[in-house]
């Protein structure tokens, strides 16, 4: 078989891409698009199209009364509770941890982000789901390094020495002066220094930015096989983003188009509309290139199994391309349409009714306007000459009409036909209609002490005093939006925060370390047991895989549950394969309970006498599963939490008592205990006398496996 170049892979992903892009849900070529563009112009109230010169032109605006009617009562449960999100604790002893994380998550949404508040984070992620049929938000880790300028007054000079000796400070001296008690020389002086910072920002993104696989039936983008961020950039803020100039060379456009039709239509006031006369005065900086920043699924190292990869594509240049397991966008939808992505805004199901009241209120005033302006029958014998009749007649401010012959014999007015009553009849019940379709009124609100009824974020309990209509969307959001950002923020402030965190709780500023945390659920069991009846099987999340670049495997025989007739016996754990002598790193920091520094293996003779006494029994004891597991490390996470590391050729220089931090290696890949099962880590997770995975089997094992690792 032919291998292709790297370059060759590069053009048949960047034509993949491109594929995606111009097919993919939101895309310009789509439906989704135009249905946004019609809302956008029923909020504005613009002209419908069928307007006829001389007649009444009046919108109503049912679609803005809707949605700015459903922004207060949606607002006011996420924002009017004490948090917005509560994760549940696991037992008496996790209630603190539990207040504590749920404080930090809280925080990173609410205040984090200086450009984007909380606040005005939800206010346009709610306006996009009741205007269009998704909105969208983005779950990123910021890092930014800004210059910071402190001023310093009486500085000595060995002070100043050092500082300038410093290779990441800029020293500048304002004055110089002798000291009036030593005579020295003193040095008033500005040091400016780069402060680098990290951060969670959650980013509303417009609609049109956001391109999803054509083939995606699901509302939440976590599994899908194309998600994208399309958006312009310039060349200095690629830069900013850490490449270089020679990176960004031979940058080519992906697509001819400056503009999209959405976004012109979204840039509604003639100021707001770029023209070509603005490139004028850029320059090479200012140079802006579409850029995709890109989760896509597809098999890069040839293996035959799809992987995610993230992907930045600028231009029709791959600047970035890695293995990843988070999906950074969450979508959500006012009105969730079952097996599709795309939804449906408030603002689509009033959308008709606007064009009805608005056809219905025109034929009044105009029918108001004949009876005000009756049409007038003049006879042509009554024209004077000079035609000065009938300029006056279409005069409204002529005060005197000459004409020929008796008035009440030439003139003659069409009898006025009122149908006023009727219209207004009608519209009035069409005026109702938009209530009875969202559950929207201005005497309908939500109680937003709703959010302390809530558990793990879950927006339960009665939202008393509104439609239901109106709660149910207010659910869903909850549920299948705002529930998954946090989730999203907890997963980045484990795997991305190694440093702890100054955070601002309760208007204190406290110490948070969040890559300490692995949270417990317990999971009813789905199907049947693999035989054992062991009862439930405990569900764990926040942990990382304890070896680089390895996958969660799936194969039955090396999850838990698999039958181990050798010894009579079930696996109790998850096979990572991987060479001898590999680094096996902490899932989750905690302290060291248990390491085998002074193991010595056993030999064959004992070993096959433990096994035929363990077929005996029909069961293996715990002494002969502890020695099959050869060299050891276990780690306590809390709220009975302990993750087990066996087969281990080598363990680190550890301590029970110590202290790991998620990632530190703790040993190296081996095969002591039982040689004849090769080099892997065998690697357990136990809650209680529990194991992950007990109770479980098939699909259902596998989910929960996966899970325990996001």
């Amino acid at each position: 078989m032919v291998r292709k170049s790297k370059t060759d892979n590069e053009r048949a992903l960047v034509k993949r891409i491109q594929h995606y892009v111009h097919k993919g849900i939101n895309s310009e070529e789509g439906d989704v698009t135009s249905v946004r563009q019609d809302m956008f112009e029923r909020y504005y109230g613009e002209a419908f199209g069928n307007e006829r010169e001389g007649f009444s032109q009046y919108v109503s605006r049912e679609v803005l009364e809707t949605v700015e009617w459903c922004l207060p009562s949606i607002m006011r449960v996420f924002l009017g509770g004490q948090r917005a999100v509560e994760f549940a604790a696991s037992g008496a002893d996790d209630e603190d941890q539990a207040r504590h994380e749920t404080d930090v998550v809280n925080y990173w949404f609410y205040n984090g982000t200086e450009e984007d508040s909380g606040f005005m984070t939800l206010y346009s992620w709610i306006k996009d789901i009741l205007m269009y049929p998704n909105g969208y938000v983005k779950v990123s880790v910021r890092e930014t390094t800004e210059e910071e300028t402190t001023n310093f007054r009486g500085v000595s000079e060995p002070d100043l020495r050092a500082l300038q000796a410093k290779d990441d400070v800029d020293v500048v001296i304002r004055k110089e002066y002798p000291s009036k008690e030593t005579g020295n020389t003193l040095y008033d002086i500005a040091v400016t220094e780069d402060v680098f910072q990290r951060g969670i920002e959650v980013i509303p993104l417009p609609p049109d930015e956001v391109i999803v696989a054509h083939n995606h039936t699901r509302l939440n983008l976590d599994g899908g096989k194309f998600i994208c961020h399309r958006t312009r950039k310039t060349r200095s803020d690629l830069m900013e983003l850490g490449y270089t100039e020679k990176e960004l060379e031979d940058l080519a456009p992906a697509d001819t188009e400056t503009w999209n039709s959405e976004e012109i239509v979204r840039h509604f006031y003639a100021d707001e509309i770029p023209t070509d006369d603005d490139r004028t005065f850029e320059d090479e900086s200012d140079e802006r290139v579409w850029v995709h920043d890109i989760r896509i699924r597809y098999d890069d190292d040839g293996d035959g199994v799809s992987e995610l990869r993230e992907i930045l594509m600028a231009g029709t240049k791959i600047l970035k391309n890695e293995p990843t397991d988070y999906v950074d966008i969450v979508a959500a939808s006012a009105i969730h349409i079952t097996h599709k992505h795309i939804g449906m805004g408030y603002a689509e199901i009033v959308s008709d009714l606007q064009e009805l009241t608005s056809t219905l209120t025109r034929q009044m005033l105009d029918n108001i306007y004949k009876q005000n302006v009756q049409r007038k029958y003049i006879a042509e014998a009554a024209i004077t000459t000079d035609n000065k009749t009938m300029e006056d007649m279409l005069d409204g401010r002529a005060e005197v009409i000459p004409m020929r012959g008796a008035p009440g014999e030439s003139l003659l007015f069409e009898p006025p036909n009122s149908v006023v009553a009727e219209l207004g009849a009608v519209i009035t019940e069409v005026r109702n209609l938009p209530q009875m379709r969202t559950g929207v009124a201005p005497t309908l609100t939500l109680d937003p002490s709703v959010l302390e009824k809530s558990t793990m974020g879950a927006f339960l309990g009665a939202l008393e005093q509104a439609s239901q209509r109106l709660e149910l969307l207010t659910r869903l959001f909850a549920e299948t939006g705002f529930k998954r950002v946090f989730q999203k923020i907890h997963y980045l402030l484990r795997n991305h925060f190694d440093e702890p965190q100054q955070v601002k709780i309760a208007g204190k500023w406290v110490t948070a370390d969040p890559s300490n945390t692995a949270r417990v659920e317990l999971a009813h069991p789905i199907g049947s047991s693999p035989g054992q009846g062991r009862g439930i099987s405990p569900v764990v999340r926040g942990l990382s895989i304890p070896i680089d670049g390895a996958e969660i495997p799936t194969a039955p025989e090396l999850l838990p549950n698999s039958p181990r007739d050798y010894r009579a016996g079930w696996h109790e754990g998850i096979d990572f394969a991987a060479d001898r002598g590999t680094p096996v790193r902490a899932a989750a920091a905690g302290t060291v309970v248990r390491v085998d520094r002074d193991f010595v293996d056993w030999d064959a003779a004992a070993m096959n006498a433990a096994l035929d006494a363990a077929i005996a029994l029909g069961y293996t004891p715990e002494e002969t599963l502890d020695r099959i597991r050869g060299r050891q490390v276990w780690i306590d996470h809390g709220r009975q939490v302990v993750t087990r590391y066996a087969h281990l050729d080598a363990v680190a220089d550890l301590r029970v008592g110590e202290t790991v931090r998620r990632g530190q290696v703790i040993g190296t890949v081996g095969s002591s205990g039982f040689e004849e099962g090769g080099p892997h880590l065998h690697f357990e997770v136990r809650v209680g006398d529990d194991y992950l995975g007990d109770w479980l089997e098939g699909d259902e094992l596998v989910r929960v496996i996966t899970r325990s690792f996001e």
